[in-house]
């Protein structure tokens, strides 16, 4: 399950990456009910098609998910490649 919601293009795009599916939604709905845009995933490897795909302004991940320690890796990719 992957999801991109847009609200308002003047707000922040923000990851929301969790294995479980209930703390995304919840995290997703609250956000969006802000006017961010929201990117979901349930697992790193969403997350790093995501990062590939989408300017991203904020990652809220949890660190204890299996693999999680690969997202710094891609966030690391990301910004080098964005300030080139």
């Amino acid at each position: 399950m992957t999801k991109s919601l847009q609200k308002d293009t003047n707000k922040s795009s923000i990851l929301v990456v969790d294995d479980t599916p209930a703390t995304v939604e919840l995290l997703e709905r609250n956000l969006r009910t802000r006017g961010y845009r929201v990117h979901t995933a349930l697992n790193v490897h969403q997350a790093i098609r995501i990062l590939k795909a989408a300017p991203i302004d904020l990652v809220i991940t949890d660190l204890r998910m299996p693999g999680a320690g690969w997202i710094w890796s891609a966030l690391s990719a990301k910004t080098s490649k964005t300030r080139k």
